[in-house]
């Protein structure tokens, strides 16, 4: 075999050479490059999307106090100890007030509008309003787009639209009709209401209170009219605005099927809502005791099979009189006893004590105890 010439071997050399060096000219900066870019975060779009409540306890305070400003201390307070599951939109005000509290300074000058607060208790069915209101503002908000919408502009020049200014929020927005069993010891009933959120700075204000009527359409067509109950519990310093109905003792479950609430001021209707509902109950508390110290009192009980953390209790004393609050508290529902402090009854009077357990379409209770103070 004859071997390639001294000149040809020469050749293949000074080939080899100049491509490693052009590859080196090529290649080493851009690994350079790519070594000095930063790695990319990519931030969290939600603060709680995992089903539970947010850990409000561990918040920075800042963040705590633009919460409690906007739900109100009772509905911070059952958050706060779980008591119940935070609703989509105050997870929205909890989001909000992260980002408005912890954003830089450079994104603080974005204005941020909060979703609307509400109500305590997780609606049993969602509505469909009928209204001759002005309609609710969306929650949603899209993106502006790249066309300019003036005709002399280019398409896609990336000059952004005006955004339209939000609509604005009616006064009905800020209700919440609800259809609950009543799974009590004396016989399953019913009971019909309407809160109010409770982003109010006195208790006399919000769609309802200015109201003369409230009735309730069930699907058969009876109609129920509600009574109008805002106060404030002297012992909690729980606050309620609302149009209620309880059914009587035994007066049957609500059955499935659509309710219309009708709200009226004087002649004329003001407002129509529509909701269809599916009856669910729960089991009362079993095993109901309690332990007096002076005029502090620790309440006990059984959780009820099925307790769940969308469920809260509620340990209560009825005081004698039927114009005297019953005196309550709420706790979560991985809780078996709570203390009532200072309770404001007197010596020798008959009370009945006993322990309600709640969840988003209704609540349950067993036979109280009864008690001489």
């Amino acid at each position: 075999m004859q071997l390639p010439s001294f000149s040809v071997v020469r050749w293949v050399i000074a080939g080899v050479v100049i491509l490693g060096i052009a590859m080196t000219v090529w290649v080493m900066p851009r690994l350079l490059a790519d070594r000095s870019t930063p790695v990319a975060t990519v931030e969290p779009t939600s603060l709680s999307g995992t089903g539970e409540n947010p850990p409000l306890l561990n918040a920075p305070a800042g963040v705590q106090d633009c919460v409690k400003s906007q739900l109100g201390e009772v509905a911070f307070q059952e958050i706060a100890t779980k008591a119940r599951v935070m609703e989509p939109a105050e997870e929205e005000i909890l989001n909000g007030c992260f980002r408005d509290v912890l954003a830089p300074a450079d994104e603080q000058s974005v204005e941020s509008t909060p979703a609307p607060a509400t109500t305590t208790k997780t609606p049993a069915a969602a509505q469909t309003a009928t209204s001759s209101s002005q309609p609710a503002q969306s929650t949603d908000s899209s993106s502006p787009s790249n066309d300019t919408g003036d005709p002399g502009a280019p398409a896609g020049s990336g000059a952004a639209t005006t955004p339209p200014p939000p609509k604005e929020k009616s006064p009905t927005d800020d209700i919440f009709a609800e259809v609950w069993t009543k799974n009590g010891y004396d016989g399953a009933s019913y009971e019909y209401k309407v809160n109010c959120g409770s982003n109010y700075a006195t208790l006399q204000e919000c769609f309802l209170w200015d109201l003369t009527r409230v009735t309730v359409t069930a699907p058969n067509g009876t109609v129920y009219d509600l009574a109008k109950d805002f106060n404030v519990n002297s012992y909690s310093g729980e606050i309620t605005r609302r149009w209620v109905l309880y059914g009587p003792a035994g007066g049957g479950l609500p059955v499935a099927g659509s309710y219309t609430f009708t709200y009226s001021k004087g002649e004329s209707v003001a407002h129509t809502a529509s909701l269809n509902y599916s009856p669910e109950v729960v089991a009362p508390p079993t095993g109901i005791t309690y332990e007096r110290t002076g005029n502090d009192i620790t309440i006990r009980w059984q959780a009820p099979t099925g307790i769940s953390n969308t469920m809260w209790y509620k340990p209560s004393i009825d005081p004698p009189g039927n114009d005297r609050a019953i005196i309550n508290k709420v706790s979560a529902w991985n809780e078996t006893s709570a203390t009532l402090t200072d309770v404001p009854v007197s010596a020798g009077e008959q009370v009945e004590i006993n322990v309600a357990v709640f969840f988003p379409g209704g609540y349950a209770y067993p036979p109280p105890i009864k008690a001489t103070w």
